[in-house]
């Protein structure tokens, strides 16, 4: 989910303490130079030494479109050279940062962070996100990890109360992610444990992609501690809070960090949508305003449904039911009906069937309303020499009653290259009318386009109803040749 120019973003902070925690909610707005913490006390609690507590501060800024990308910087090799601004992972620079400053590197050993990298790659092991240990150079957007140094390093103190050690601090927002974000977890202040390291990581990066704090012990989004160190998402509608349950600072009553990243990033594996059509069945009869139902579930979220007729998007369903009655007055004869169902991840079901609107099309003077119809598949359409008919020219696909305006590339014996009307056909079904033919739309492609001059018979082809004619006098010469040579 990409986030708009002038959205408020607020800065999430770790801390460790010992001794009372007040915990803090700021809901002023402040500017990205700005991030001194403001006092707004609403209670204290006693809590252990090992729990944490987070401060929100609110600045307006713009972001891109979400990464899926996370880049674990331990500042052995990368530059840890971070300047203040906005926030760019590529440029370095922070809206956290106050001053420029350079992290030092990680100090626990290639073991510690070897183990580090795979806790953090299986905690995200559920989503489509990649964790890398090498800065991309490709272009690519990137969150950036920060796992190195102090919080002192990039101007913050150790903690906004007497006693306290910040051990990570990373922007977040509500509803979308912050691109190109560079969330910080302060190695040296945490020290070698490898489930604090990850977990923390985990915890910071996920405010990047908008999550919340949840009063979960098992899940990385919370501060609580007498559960399995090794943390992971919790598919579960959690109640919100620190140390205590409190209100989500976003919006609901409950938050559930697992379902909020697989909306925002999606599965490690995703799948397309599963997609039926219920009414009408293939090949079935109808009436005029007969109606489309379908069966379209996903394992995320479907977007939207297209129904096409005749290769033509009629109707676009954005939620359930998804159904659509067909108007009184369409077209006649046979009709191809097309469904594509596409999930919030771009993955596409589709599915498609005929039926016979009314009466299959076989002779237009006897089956069609309309003066100057022709039967192509089936159905009635708008021949030549009628407004808007077949092979009549236009310049836009509502000149033609087909809605359906194309330019051909010119071929040999084909007439028109357009831009003309089209009628939609199937291949290989030679439906289309005396001096036209089903010109595939693509190669292997089992539907057309009815061209004036266009041979789909597999054959030579001659124009018009000179064709019978000419083959007659070829039948009569042979015939006349032989009896010559018969009676000499």
């Amino acid at each position: 989910m990409s986030i708009g120019s002038n959205v408020k973003i607020l800065l999430a902070s770790v801390f460790l303490l010992s001794g009372v925690v007040t915990s803090k909610v700021d809901a002023q707005s402040l500017t990205p130079r700005n991030l001194d913490f403001v006092d707004d006390v609403q209670d204290s609690v006693r809590v252990d030494e090992t729990q944490a507590d987070i401060k929100y501060q609110s600045f307006y800024r713009m972001t891109e479109q979400p990464t899926n990308l996370v880049f674990l910087n331990n500042c052995t090799t990368a530059s840890c050279v971070i300047e203040p601004g906005r926030e760019s992972s590529a440029a370095n620079t922070s809206s956290i940062a106050s001053r420029v400053t350079s992290l030092e590197p990680f100090a626990h050993g290639d073991m510690v962070w070897d183990s580090v990298v795979t806790c953090v790659e299986e905690t995200f092991a559920d989503f489509n996100i990649r964790i890398v240990t090498e800065e991309p150079t490709d272009g690519s957007s990137y969150v950036e990890a920060i796992v190195a140094g102090e919080p002192s390093d990039i101007g913050l103190s150790n903690g906004p109360f007497s006693g306290g050690i910040t051990l990570g601090i990373a922007p977040t927002t509500c509803g979308g992610s912050v691109s190109n974000a560079i969330p910080f977890t302060f190695a040296d202040a945490i020290g070698p444990s490898v489930p604090d390291l990850c977990s923390t990581i985990a915890h910071e990066v996920g405010h990047t992609f908008g999550l919340q704090h949840v009063f979960l012990c098992e899940d990385p989004m919370s501060y609580l501690n007498d559960c399995d160190p090794f943390k992971r998402f919790q598919n579960t509608d959690a109640q919100c809070g620190g140390f205590r349950v409190e209100q989500c600072g976003c919006s609901g009553t409950t938050h559930n960090p697992y379902n909020v990243l697989l909306n925002e990033v999606g599965p490690k594996d995703p799948t397309p949508p599963t997609l039926a059509i219920a009414e009408p069945s293939n090949n079935a009869t109808v009436e005029g305003g007969f109606t489309i139902k379908l069966n379209a579930e996903d394992d995320i979220a479907i977007d939207f449904i297209e129904v096409s007729i005749n290769r033509q998007v009629q109707q676009v369903l954005l939620s359930p039911p998804y159904e659509w009655t067909v108007p009184d007055g369409h077209q006649t004869g046979r009709l191809f009906i097309d469904v594509k169902a596409t999930d919030n991840f771009g993955f596409i079901a589709e599915e498609s069937i005929q039926v016979i609107n009314g009466k299959a099309c076989e002779d237009p003077e006897l089956d069609c309303n309309s003066a100057g119809s022709l039967c192509i598949d089936g159905r009635c359409v708008a021949g030549p020499g009628t407004n808007g008919g077949l092979g009549e020219s236009c310049e836009s696909d509502i000149w033609c009653q087909s809605n359906s305006c194309q330019t051909m590339e010119a071929e040999e014996g084909v007439v028109a290259s357009g831009p003309i009307c089209v009628e939609f056909c199937q291949t290989g079904e030679q439906g289309c009318p005396v001096d036209f033919g089903c010109r595939p739309e693509g190669e292997d492609s089992d539907f057309g386009f009815c061209i004036q001059g266009f041979d789909d018979s597999g054959g030579c082809q001659a124009s018009g109803s000179h064709n019978g004619f000419a083959i007659l006098l070829i039948g009569l010469l042979l015939a006349f040749t032989r009896r010559r040579k018969l009676e000499g």
